[in-house]
């Protein structure tokens, strides 16, 4: 006898599930990475807020409250409207 854990009993405590639960979140941060890259920040941050209040949202179907997901698209949103105004070419009245 001994200390051996089959893959019965891998699977049995759950690791397996954790695991493809994993694999899910990672391929759903990607599409959304690939989804963002696209829109404006406007688009964004509705997506943004459809994470932080639970509301429908084409890529929230379910209505999911998820704080982790809500601040990285709000920070995504933001970063993208810096580089929109940094790049204006802002005119004033005293320059004409």
């Amino acid at each position: 006898m001994g200390s051996w854990i089959s893959i019965e009993d891998f699977e049995d405590f759950g690791y397996a599930d954790k695991e493809n639960k994993l694999r899910v979140n990672l391929e759903r941060k990607t599409s959304f990475c690939n989804i963002i890259q696209y829109k404006s920040p406007r688009e964004i941050y509705k997506l943004a807020n459809s994470f932080y209040v639970g509301k429908y949202h084409t890529h929230n179907p379910n209505k999911k409250v998820d704080m982790q997901d809500a601040a990285y698209f709000y920070k995504q949103a933001y970063d993208k409207l810096l580089k929109y105004v940094q790049t204006l070419d802002i005119q004033y009245e005293s320059d004409y």
